[in-house]
């Protein structure tokens, strides 16, 4: 029986000047392109010169002037004034108009989130309550502030409208009865109060948190 061994071959070195320092190096061809430097040092000179003369030259301009697409003229269907956009599904002509239409929109299909914080309060709640077996409402927090007058229910003071989490001023819905101790998330079992007291609270009672001060 005839055995055969098979020596793996030496990889070939190629010598190379760098175009960078004129250094000559060594490399082994890791495919058809040649190694044009010697070093990572020598690759970021090489790639910084040619992005600068990539951004002074113009040449961006001109592939992007390749690629640009033919604009079309289409009529807002918020304002109703004519504008100029390459792209066919586009029907509004800028910002304000867009967000005119996607409020338009979420009205229309009978969205109850008025704000993207009320509707991250709710299911922070509804996650609580699913937890505990609670009963869990679907209803806006910005409702309950109104209906307190944004005034915190716990040290009868105004309750920032403008502050936003974690100020001490801002709006925080409050459990009277905590969903922890049995409440259920339901308009009648909260109240507005600010994000400090309701933090100061807890579990509590609020006749606990006022003896405290």
């Amino acid at each position: 029986m005839l055995i055969c061994e098979v020596v793996p071959s030496q990889p070939t070195m190629v010598s190379s000047v760098c175009v960078i320092c004129d250094e000559r190096f060594s490399y082994v061809p890791l495919g058809p392109r040649p190694r044009r430097v010697c070093s990572d040092q020598c690759y970021r000179v090489r790639h910084n010169a040619y992005s600068k003369s990539y951004r002074e030259d113009g040449r961006y301009l001109e592939k992007s002037r390749e690629y640009e697409r033919p604009k079309r003229s289409a009529l807002c269907v918020i304002c109703g004034e004519v504008f100029h956009t390459p792209n066919s599904r586009t029907i509004t002509c800028g910002k304000v108009c867009g967000a005119r239409k996607v409020a338009q929109s979420l009205k229309d299909r009978g969205r109850i989130w008025p704000t993207v914080a009320d509707r991250e309060r709710y299911f922070s709640y509804r996650r609580r309550a699913v937890i505990k077996s609670a009963v869990a409402e679907i209803f806006p927090a910005s409702e309950i502030f109104e209906r307190g007058g944004w005034r915190c229910q716990i040290c009868r003071k105004k309750v920032s409208r403008s502050s936003k989490w974690p100020h001490p001023k801002s709006p925080s819905l409050d459990h009277i009865i905590p969903i922890s101790k049995g409440g259920k998330h339901i308009r009648s079992n909260v109240q507005c109060v600010h994000f400090t007291c309701n933090s100061k609270k807890g579990n509590r009672g609020a006749d606990q948190l006022l003896l405290f001060g």
